[in-house]
């Protein structure tokens, strides 16, 4: 389980759905480079903004596996550690947790420090 440290203080990103896709794109651009990135994430906010905010991390996991195959995993696996990171927090992987259930985790820790 992440450890919680300091408080994150809330940068330019105005909902815990624009830090999840601050860091798919930081991450993605370090690994595949600008142009690449430009088209996966626009090609992601055009799909996704019809769906439900909650819906949005398994929408970013299926759209890496089916883009990059089982490339998808390591990239998730970078994705997760620099989001970790942004909260101060430690990434401790367990079996069985997905991609989304690391990010619902952080949701959760964004939405009690919000109310701190």
């Amino acid at each position: 389980m992440a450890s919680e440290r300091e408080p994150l203080t809330r940068s330019r990103c105005e909902s815990f759905n624009d830090l999840l896709m601050e860091a798919v794109g930081e991450v993605l651009n370090q690994v595949l480079g600008e142009a690449v990135v430009r088209i996966i994430l626009q090609r992601l906010k055009i799909v996704n903004s019809s769906l439900e905010e909650d819906l949005e991390a398994e929408f970013i996991s299926d759209a890496l596996h089916r883009i990059l195959g089982l490339g998808a995993v390591s990239l998730e696996a970078l994705i997760l550690r620099h989001l970790y990171s942004k909260f101060d927090l430690n990434l401790e992987f367990r079996n069985g947790y997905t991609f989304s259930d690391y990010v619902e985790e952080l949701k959760k820790i964004w939405t009690r420090r919000l109310k701190e």
